[in-house]
């Protein structure tokens, strides 16, 4: 059974996981093993740098201490740079939802009870997980490609997002600061030129405000954008 690698970032939820952490290590350890090895994240990006190079050293179970931008960055150790081929295709996924919004934990019934979804990663119980691939062009006009989890959004979204995470967390309630963001978007935003294909099919044109992919179906500190959507169809 691959080893267990925890990828813990202290900074989320506004700091709070951080002691959160000291509380559920632990439960962890008791659970995974003494030997479950264990790094805290130190700046942003670097959760995915410590993935990739665990992961090519040899396949392991990568368990996700922290909130959506923590486990964005988690998954994306899991392939490398610009590619959707997985480095260890034998690796697991898995996660420990301790953020501002806590979306993607949502949409995962395991994350309601912490000693079930470690009993879970013990016995290496995994199912097939859906991801999306992102081509998308940077503020510099530089193209990249990352993958997604949950759920990749154009327009409103990915204003909303980018004003929370420069605000200061665990003032409001996680529903309220994104609710009232998402209304100043409103006003602070124009329809966009948004060009997009389905399934490899045609390239489609739309004016919008927003435009979703959803793999799970949540957004925005707890907003159902998408009831239907399944990770693990």
């Amino acid at each position: 059974m691959p080893p267990v690698l925890v990828i813990v970032n202290p900074a989320s939820s506004a700091g709070r996981t951080a002691g959160r952490w000291r509380v559920l290590e632990p439960q962890v350890r008791a659970q995974l093993g003494a030997d479950v090895e264990v790094a805290i994240t130190q700046g942003p990006g670097e959760a995915t740098e410590l993935v990739r190079k665990a992961l090519s050293d040899r396949p392991r179970r990568v368990v996700s201490v922290g909130g959506d931008g923590t486990h964005h960055e988690v998954i994306n150790g899991f392939f490398p740079s610009q590619s959707k081929k997985p480095i260890a295709p034998e690796a697991r996924f898995s996660f420990i939802s301790s953020g501002t919004g806590s979306d993607l934990a949502r949409s995962f019934e395991s994350q309601s009870d912490l000693q079930t979804l470690l009993s879970k990663i013990a016995a290496d119980d995994a199912r097939p997980l859906d991801l999306i691939g992102c081509h998308y062009t940077r503020d510099d006009q530089s193209s990249a490609f990352e993958i997604c989890i949950n759920i990749g959004s154009v327009g409103l979204g990915g204003w909303v997002t980018r004003k929370v995470d420069s605000r200061s967390k665990g003032l409001l309630p996680a529903q309220l600061l994104f609710f009232l963001t998402s209304v100043e978007g409103l006003f602070r935003t124009p329809s966009y030129d948004i060009r997009f294909c389905l399934d490899e099919g045609q390239w489609q044109r739309v004016l919008a405000r927003n435009l979703v992919t959803a793999n799970a179906r949540f957004q925005g500190g707890g907003m159902e954008i998408a009831p239907d959507a399944d990770p693990h169809d």
